[in-house]
């Protein structure tokens, strides 16, 4: 009897949070791995946190990134499905998802100093932050396909 009164505690305490996300990633250049957009390793986890944030912290440089000028992008994912892929949204700190998010790009920005830096996303408010505080771009200033 106890253990199937726990089991029904357990059912309505999943069905009453179904909509927050169990798990987040951080996808981008900020990982030096070969899944680095990959939403199903692991490694690019964050840890959750008790207000349902999800935070990691990088070593990030003034010289790394994909082109070793301190320019990297990132995007988040929630529960690893594609589906929760969130992106960039009309300011910094704001991100968007769903339809929305086809449309929109990953986050792009520059280090200013050396040194650990944390991400902080927040799915159900649908915001993100970096610190200590980096230069975001906004604009692309030049492309190059290959």
């Amino acid at each position: 009897m106890k253990a199937r009164l726990c089991i029904l505690a357990l059912l309505a305490a999943s069905a009453l949070h179904a909509d927050e996300p169990q798990c987040a990633q951080i996808l981008g250049t900020v990982h030096q791995t070969r899944s680095a957009w990959n939403p199903f390793d692991p490694a690019n986890d964050m840890a959750p946190g008790p207000d349902g944030t999800f935070t990691r912290e990088f070593e990030l440089t003034t010289t790394g990134g994909r082109n070793r000028d301190g320019i990297y992008s990132v995007r988040f994912v929630k529960d690893r499905e594609l589906s929760g892929t969130c992106k960039r949204g009309s300011s910094a700190g704001k991100l968007v998802t769903g339809p929305d998010a086809t449309r929109a790009g990953n986050i792009h920005f520059q280090v200013k100093k050396n040194g650990a830096h944390t991400f902080t996303f927040d799915p159900k408010n649908l915001a993100y932050s970096i610190s200590p505080d980096v230069r975001e771009i906004e604009t692309i200033s030049s492309l190059q396909i290959n």
